[in-house]
């Protein structure tokens, strides 16, 4: 089972037993080519790493959506210099730090 059918189970309000009640059908996220818009409005937004990967699959840019470029996966930038998406912008703040210490350090041992 993927990350959206588990998603659709545990908050989607016409999620039942593997059934979408208001069509009386299987789920369409099941299929895994359909799309809910109840559950691209209602249920998505809430998971915003999911929600993000939903788009990109689906060839959904906005526009100011980029690719991080350590992750590769889109998100908002929040600035015209950012990069890197949030997850990713500490771990490279560190590696970009010890980088410059190193260096620094080693220009001025004596």
């Amino acid at each position: 089972m993927n990350k959206l059918q588990r998603l659709a189970e545990r908050q989607c309000a016409n999620y039942d037993k593997e059934m979408c009640l208001p069509i009386d059908a299987p789920c369409v996220l099941s299929a895994g080519c359909l799309r809910c818009p109840y559950f691209e409005r209602s249920v998505l937004p809430a998971e915003q790493k999911l929600e993000r990967d939903y788009w990109q699959a689906r060839g959904t840019v906005y526009e100011n959506t980029v690719i991080c470029k350590r992750c590769g996966l889109a998100y908002t930038r929040k600035s015209n210099a950012q990069k890197y998406c949030e997850e990713c912008r500490g771990d490279v703040t560190k590696r970009q730090k010890r980088e410059q210490n190193r260096r620094y350090y080693n220009r001025h041992r004596d």
